[in-house]
């Protein structure tokens, strides 16, 4: 059975998400590309004759062995240096912030094109270098001086990347820089948010239509293949994986939650059970090891968090990353809280297809952003203090869009937040406490 075009792309593009953030594709597609280009360019120095074409690099065979094999050797050592730094900074991002902040750190572009061209210059040379020869009773002297000035340009270009490198890591690795870049990624994952794509939203009450379908078809469960986090759902074009256009089902797991293979991970109503529909949906469904920022934005505020709950802890006691970690979850905040959470019931078409998408409500959000770090947050009034800066800021937000009942769970947020804080502070840190709680109390 063939899912639609809309829905194979949506798969595919899971896909090419995940390829993204690996250190083989695109590293090896830039070594591929260099090293690629030594045939075609010796080809052209073949035309020359045996000191190559006109242009470049003129000197004795032993001369251009010599360079050759210094620039390959030295590519090669510039690359393992280039790895080794790479492994050192994950280490130290996995300890000292996150690991799930590694996901990011990984896809960093700049960081897979260094590599990829470290590695096929070094190709590169290696090519050219085997087609260097001396005059003899067999063959004539060939010095392709073109491929060799291109070997010297490539080295040269490597020397600058790895300058470019080194302060581009430098830079990566502060704390500033990975939140702003969990902080970016995860608004870029905004629009839609899930299951917005799927159907058309329906105010129907989801248990009301689950009840009903009960009592007209019988309930089939789909199970996961493996165990692992919902990744991605390419549910746009329902009807299409189905035998029959009247498909009912209800994706009972959002991208984000860890499921088992006893896990209900789709339920659909029917006569009879229809396995290749069951197999469409297994397509549609990416399990991964890894929790992923596409669907899931509850994703990058968890990254937050968690480098936040790491900044607090005894061991680390370092309030003010702690801080900025929860400057970049305010705006993330800000921007949730002017969105409507997309309806879980969603109609294809006609009405005939339907789909019960479990939505992420609104105080799942708060749960990952605020309340989690409140809790462990009252022992330092400053990082309280942000806390309540954040939920003011997003009631703030919430009540200029007219979402007026997100004001009451970000009340009572505040309110926890305030109450803990308040057990462990002095007398001018209740102050601060009492003048940021007010903020958050007196939007209306």
């Amino acid at each position: 059975m063939r899912t639609s075009r809309r829905g194979a792309v949506a798969g595919v593009r899971a896909r090419i998400h995940d390829v993204r953030y690996g250190f083989l594709f695109l590293p090896g597609a830039v070594a591929a590309l260099v090293a690629a280009s030594a045939p075609l360019l010796l080809a052209i120095d073949r035309t020359g004759g045996g000191e190559g074409v006109g242009i470049g690099f003129h000197a004795e065979p032993d001369a251009a062995r010599t360079v050759l094999a210094t620039i390959a050797g030295s590519l090669i050592t510039v690359a393992g240096l280039t790895f080794s730094i790479t492994i050192v900074s994950l280490q130290l991002v996995s300890q000292q912030f996150s690991p799930r902040a590694l996901r990011g750190f990984l896809g960093d572009r700049l960081n897979q094109v260094v590599v990829g061209t470290f590695i096929g210059t070094f190709v590169y040379c290696v090519l050219v270098l085997r087609t260097v020869t001396e005059a003899s009773d067999e063959r004539e002297t060939f010095v392709p001086a073109l491929s060799i000035s291109v070997a010297v340009v490539l080295a040269v270009a490597s020397i600058a990347l790895l300058l470019v490198f080194i302060h581009h890591m430098a830079r990566t690795i502060q704390v500033s820089s990975i939140a702003a870049g969990i902080a970016e990624a995860t608004l870029s994952s905004l629009d839609p948010l899930y299951a917005d794509s799927f159907g058309v939203g329906s105010e129907e009450d989801p248990d009301d239509v689950v009840r009903a379908w009960d009592e007209q078809h019988a309930r089939y469960v789909v199970h996961p293949r493996r165990a692992g986090y919902v990744q991605s759902v390419a549910l746009e074009d329902l009807p299409s994986l189905a035998s029959t256009p009247d498909v009912r089902a209800r994706v009972v797991h959002a991208p984000g939650d860890f499921v088992t293979q006893a896990t209900r991970l789709v339920e659909y109503w029917a006569d009879e059970r229809d396995e290749s529909f069951e197999q469409a949906i297994l397509r549609a469904v990416s399990v991964q090891n890894e929790r992923d920022m596409h669907q899931d934005v509850a994703f990058g505020l968890r990254q937050l968090a968690d480098i936040a709950l790491k900044a607090i802890s005894p061991g680390v006691n370092d309030p003010t990353t702690a801080v900025t970690c929860i400057g970049y979850i305010r705006e993330i905040l800000e921007h949730l809280a002017v969105r409507p959470i997309p309806r879980p019931v969603r109609r294809y078409g006609d009405g005939a297809a339907t789909l019960v998408a479990r939505a992420r409500p609104w105080e799942d959000y708060l749960e990952t952003a605020l309340v989690e770090l409140g809790r462990y947050a009252a022992p330092d009034a400053r990082v309280a203090v942000a806390l309540l800066a954040a939920a003011a800021a997003a009631a703030r937000a919430a009540a200029r869009a007219g979402m007026r009942d997100r004001l009451d769970a970000l009340r009572a947020v505040a309110g926890e937040i305030a109450e803990r804080a308040n057990a462990a502070a002095s007398a001018a840190d209740r102050a601060a406490i009492a003048s940021a709680l007010a903020d958050v109390e007196s939007v209306r």
